[in-house]
């Protein structure tokens, strides 16, 4: 879609902060019934070799996110 807004996360690893900002984000659209926005996350620095701390995990799980994958990226141009 030409028209549809892209939002990136961006934090230095991309193993907690920025992908929970972006599930949880990804959540309340789909909680609104808006399908025009597509969400993404990224590292400066991703740790390629790290899952996302069980805590992190634990606490999307709380807010109703879960079964989910994810793996660190890279931000890019």
């Amino acid at each position: 879609m030409e028209n549809q807004m892209r939002i990136l996360f961006v934090y230095t690893v991309n193993t907690c902060l920025s992908p929970m900002a972006e599930h949880l984000f990804r959540k309340m659209l789909k909680d609104a019934g808006q399908t025009d926005v597509q969400v993404a996350s990224a590292g400066v620095t991703p740790a390629i070799w790290m899952d996302m701390p069980i805590e992190a995990k634990a606490a999307l799980k709380e807010e109703g996110v879960d079964g989910f994958e994810h793996g660190a990226r890279t931000l890019e141009e």
